[in-house]
């Protein structure tokens, strides 16, 4: 993979680690989500699973060993589906209707 494809895959994965770090410590998320996330901490969880598949998955593609690319490949998809269904519990409502 080229660097400049690492790069900015490498800052999306700090500005992620840092989201969900904020929303653990303090559940502040960010303005735009504010209206719809339920479980902050939650969301911070998923955020910073979400970092670090992304961190796997360059990992994965700086490497030139096919192997070594489609273990890490695997990882991270597996890592952030998991994430995507956290996201989506979190912002499930607690009321019942």
């Amino acid at each position: 993979m080229s660097w400049y494809l690492v790069a900015p895959l490498a800052g999306v994965a700090m500005l992620a680690a840092a989201e969900g770090t904020a929303a653990i410590r303090t559940g502040w998320v960010l303005p735009w989500l504010r209206s719809r996330v339920f479980r902050p901490r939650l969301w911070g969880y998923a955020s910073l699973l979400i970092a670090a598949c992304l961190a796997v998955q360059t990992a994965g593609a700086v490497w030139d060993s096919p192997e070594a690319h489609v273990l890490f490949s695997g990882l991270g998809v597996t890592g952030a589906l998991i994430a995507l269904a956290m996201m989506w519990v979190a912002r499930r409502s607690t009321r019942v209707r």
